[in-house]
């Protein structure tokens, strides 16, 4: 994972610039996070948007490329998002 395009993928989310992978839960709060991608609006969990960051890194020139991301938000009533890329639920704050 480079260290350098966290950085640069950090920056264009908006979140605090540093070489940790992109946040799984929001702060302050622990809420789930999720990303969506910019092109079709699929989701993404944290895991596997952290697993990609060099695919996203240099997709982010791109307003549509396939990895450019749109954003971040938190799941918090959904309990059915799954992230399109590997079939996993993705955790939600109010939800059962």
């Amino acid at each position: 994972m480079s260290k350098q395009a966290l950085k640069r993928v950090r920056k264009t989310l908006g979140l605090p610039v540093c070489r940790e992978p992109l946040p799984a839960f929001a702060w302050p709060g622990g809420y789930p996070l999720f990303y969506l991608f910019a092109a079709d609006s699929m989701i993404c969990c944290p895991a596997c948007a952290n697993a990609h960051i060099t695919d996203i890194d240099a997709d982010r020139a791109h307003t549509h490329g396939q990895w450019t991301l749109a954003g971040h938000d938190v799941n918090w009533e959904d309990t059915s998002l799954i992230c399109d890329h590997c079939g996993k639920a993705i955790e939600s704050a109010y939800g059962n």
